[in-house]
C-alpha cells in the first residue's frame, strides 16, 4: 500500500444488494415452479375426472378396435391443447403485467419498477408448463389405456 487508501470493487462495497437480487431470483423461480406444478395437479385431475366420466365411451371405443395407444393419444391431445391454451393466457396475461408494472414509479434511486421482458423466462416456463402437461396428461391416459371393455360392459 503505497497511499494508505483500500480500495474495493462496486460488487464488494454492494454485497448486501447482490445478495438481494440473488436472493429476488430463486424466490421468482420457486414461486413460478409451483404455480406450473399446481396447475400441473389441475390438468391431471380433470383428465383424471374425464377419464372416470367416459370409462363407457372408452370400452366401446376398445370394443371397436382401438388399441391403448389410440386410447392414449386422444387424452394427451386434449392435455396438450389444455396446456397450450394454459400457455399461450399465461404469455399474454404476464406481458401485460410486465407493460403494467414498468410504468409504476417507485421513487429514490430506484425510478421505476425493475422489471423487464426476458424472453429465456418466458421459454423457460413454456417448456416447463408443457413438460408438466404432458405428464399430468399421460397418467390419466395410461390408465384409460389399460381399461378392459367386458369388465365394463359387466357392470
Amino acid at each position: 500500500m503505497l497511499t494508505g487508501y483500500k480500495s474495493e470493487g462496486w460488487r464488494e462495497a454492494n454485497e448486501t444488494i447482490m445478495a438481494a437480487f440473488r436472493m429476488r431470483r430463486i424466490i421468482i423461480t420457486l414461486v413460478s415452479n409451483t404455480l406450473l406444478i399446481v396447475a400441473g395437479f389441475g390438468i391431471y385431475n380433470i383428465l383424471n375426472m374425464t377419464v372416470s366420466q367416459k370409462i363407457n365411451d372408452i370400452a366401446i371405443l376398445k370394443a371397436m378396435g382401438f388399441k391403448g395407444k389410440d386410447v392414449i393419444r386422444i387424452f394427451l391431445t386434449q392435455a396438450l391443447s389444455i396446456g397450450v391454451m394454459g400457455v399461450i393466457g399465461g404469455m399474454i396475461m404476464a406481458a401485460v403485467l410486465v407493460t403494467l408494472l414498468k410504468k409504476v414509479y417507485i421513487g429514490g434511486d430506484i425510478g421505476f419498477f425493475p422489471i423487464d421482458y426476458e424472453l429465456t423466462k418466458f421459454i423457460q416456463g413454456t417448456v416447463v408448463g408443457m413438460i408438466i402437461t404432458f405428464f399430468a396428461g399421460y397418467l390419466p391416459a395410461r390408465k384409460a389405456a389399460q381399461v378392459d371393455p367386458v369388465s365394463i360392459f359387466r357392470k
